[in-house]
């Protein structure tokens, strides 16, 4: 790995739960020295891109990111014309719905709404990445890429979070035929315990996947009407919002349905 990817590398560590870290903790979870990480930290903070807590420290994301993503919304602005889509996704089914985008191995949270009605409900972590093979969001764009892309997406070795995770990359793959047939991807408890995830692929202007739309629940909440429901929510907020982009889906069909 070279040091520009050794630093960027740095920076996925932190999230919402985590938005400040210490040295020390840092080089542990990059499994570098104290020293190469120090370094590192140093040149993204003349650059801005970090900063340190004045008493602790710590460090913490820097303003150099804020402008990036200003420039990106500015001339790519897909978080605010997919903003209302999940308002009424959450509106209709009264459920935490999210958007994310498609990473190199992983899918980035561009937005989402966490429902206000009920006390119990699926909570979201703005900086967290989400997997492809443990969420329903990422197998509904492993259906979506070619094959030999989403194989090279589960050649690795594949985390357990849950005690429901499936890390046998044949038999994820044997599930994406499915996934395309319904346009729909479900996940039982594979990235959380207790949450059942349901979601449909966002695709760009060439016809090739770019993200994912869902819906995550509690279990207890999931039953057979509720899941037709969610997936017509699910398949309109697809179409929806690829078109908003000025996507297509592959082969002239509509996002979310049959492929």
């Amino acid at each position: 790995m070279g040091t520009i990817d050794k630093a960027l590398s740095l920076l996925d560590f932190f999230s919402e739960s985590q938005s400040e870290i210490g040295l020390s903790d840092l080089a542990r979870m990059a499994g570098y020295d104290k020293a190469t990480v120090l370094r590192l930290m140093t040149a993204l903070a003349d650059r801005g891109f970090v900063e340190q807590n004045v008493k602790t420290r710590d460090f913490r994301l820097g303003p150099a990111l804020l402008r990036l993503a200003h420039i990106r919304e500015a001339t790519l602005p897909q978080r605010a014309s997919a903003r209302p889509i999940l308002e009424r996704m959450s509106q209709e089914s009264g459920e935490t719905v999210h958007l994310l985008l498609l990473g190199r191995n992983h899918l980035e949270t561009i937005d989402f709404i966490e429902t206000s009605a009920h006390a119990m409900r699926v909570y979201m972590d703005a900086g967290e990445r989400i997997p492809l093979h443990a969420s329903a969001s990422g197998l509904a764009c492993l259906a979506h890429m070619p094959a030999r892309d989403a194989e090279r997406a589960l050649s690795g070795a594949l985390k357990s979070y849950t005690d429901h995770t499936i890390t046998d990359p044949a038999e994820i793959l044997s599930r994406l035929d499915d996934i395309r047939e319904t346009g729909i991807a479900e996940i039982d408890r594979g990235f959380e315990d207790d949450v059942y995830g349901m979601a449909a692929p966002v695709f760009a202007s060439d016809g090739r996947v770019t993200g994912a739309v869902g819906i995550a629940t509690p279990c207890s909440r999931v039953t057979a009407a509720f899941r037709q429901t969610a997936h017509a929510i699910i398949r309109q907020a697809a179409n929806d919002i690829t078109r908003a982009w000025g996507g297509v889906a592959p082969e002239g069909q509509v996002a979310g349905t049959a492929a």
